[in-house]
Formats: C-alpha cells, structure tokens, sequence
C-alpha cells in the first residue's frame, strides 16, 4: 500500500493513475493551501520567479493587479507552472527551469538578472533565496498564498499503519516530509516497527526524509530521475 501525501487535487489525480496500474494507494494531504490577495509589486527591469503550481494558482484566483504582469519577464521552475501561466495569458515565460538547483547554475554563469521578485507561499525555498543573494541578486519575497499543516492522520491511514500495510510513502515537497513526521510523532506511530520506502521528487526533499529517520529505518530511498509526474510514477512502478 501507498500513501500519497501531496494536497488533495494533485493527490486524487495520481491515485487514479496508480489504480490504473493496479497499484494500491491511500490519501492523506499533509499540506493545503489558501490564496491571499497580494499587492504584486511591478518594475519594468525585474523578473518574477514562479516556483510552484500553487503560486500560479493564487495569481490566476487574484483580482489584484495581475494585468500588469502581461509584459512582465517570468522565469519559473518546473513545465507545470510555465504551462499554466501561458494557458491563462498572465504573462511571457522567458525561462523554465527543472528545479531550484538548474536555476541556480543558470543565473551562475550570467549576471543578467539584477533584480527579482519571488512569488511563494508562506513556507518556501530559503536555500535557494540565499544563493540568489550570494549571486548578488536582489530578491524580494511576495507571498501570494498560505502553507496550511494537516494535524493528525485520517482514520484509514491510521488503521494502515497499525496493520503495517503502508509501505511506500510519496513526497512531494520538504514541507510535506516536516510535518508527515510531526503528525507522526503526535500520532505515537514508530516507523521502527517497520522499514519504509520513501520515493521522493528530489534530492532535496530526500535529504530532508534523511533528516527525519535514520538510514537504519529506511527500507528505501528513492528520488525520482526528474522532479516530475512521470518521473515518480515510473519509480512508485518500480518499488511498490
């Protein structure tokens, strides 16, 4: 049995095609998330960062002033995000990157970009904005919308876990792995009854399941080839 931890939409959806796999799975979000109205600030020689599906979702649901971004210069991480922001017309994509690390190693190797606007949520990349920084990048936060934590495990999970049926867990992001752990430890569930597999979109949210539980416990850890759906699909295929 999996668990899908990622929020609710984007969770449903992988469950059906797991299902169409024959592959088993629950849902549990550890994450939601609210849009906020957020004054976007707008200069005519700044890029805007889009990390996130969610960040286009909150600027798409915005009655603000998204309608001066159209000529603005959009980089964003992940094919997702770009697509969305073309398929509503709020602006011009220049750049696209996979994840944080490709962005960085970009923006290394030229001095272009002077200055950028990051719109995140309440919980967001801090690595990432401090090597902005060291490039000597001015990088403003703009939170368009807010990281809600899930609490405790739904009923049915719970029941899993105690029945030992779960035995891959999916993550989608760093947040997501603080506070599966966190809901853990309230729960007073102990991963050291069993081994798990933790297939992760990245390395970095790898890293932070490594920080969570000792290599001892983990069954397995695997990052998915590229930080996208078909990638974590195809690993899910291969470790399920």
């Amino acid at each position: 049995m999996i668990l899908i931890t990622r929020p609710k939409k984007e969770a449903f959806k992988l469950q059906k095609e797991l299902a169409d796999l024959n592959i088993k799975s629950i849902v549990d979000p550890m994450l939601s998330y609210t849009s906020f109205e957020s004054r976007i600030p707008f200069a005519k020689k700044a890029y805007y960062l889009v990390a996130s599906v969610k960040a286009v979702e909150a600027l798409v649901n915005s009655s603000g002033n998204v309608k001066n971004l159209k000529s603005a210069k959009f980089i964003t991480i992940g094919n997702k995000s770009a697509k969305l922001l073309k398929n509503n017309n709020i602006c011009r994509v220049i750049k696209t990157y996979e994840d944080s690390s490709q962005l960085i190693e970009s923006l290394s190797n030229q001095n272009k970009v002077k200055k950028l606007f990051y719109l995140c949520g309440s919980q967001y990349n801090k690595i990432m904005l401090e090597k902005l920084k060291k490039l000597g990048i001015q990088t403003q936060l703009v939170q368009v919308y807010k990281t809600i934590k899930k609490n405790n495990f739904n009923k049915i999970t719970l029941q899993n876990f105690v029945t030992n049926k779960i035995k891959v867990i999916t993550f989608y992001s760093k947040s997501a792995v603080i506070n599966f752990f966190d809901v853990l430890q309230k729960a007073g569930i102990s991963v050291k009854a069993t081994k798990l597999t933790y297939i992760c979109i990245s390395s970095n949210v790898g890293t932070e399941v490594k920080k969570n539980v000792s290599n001892s416990l983990i069954k397995k850890l695997v990052i998915a080839k590229k930080p996208n759906k078909r990638a974590m699909i195809e690993a899910i295929q291969s470790y399920s």
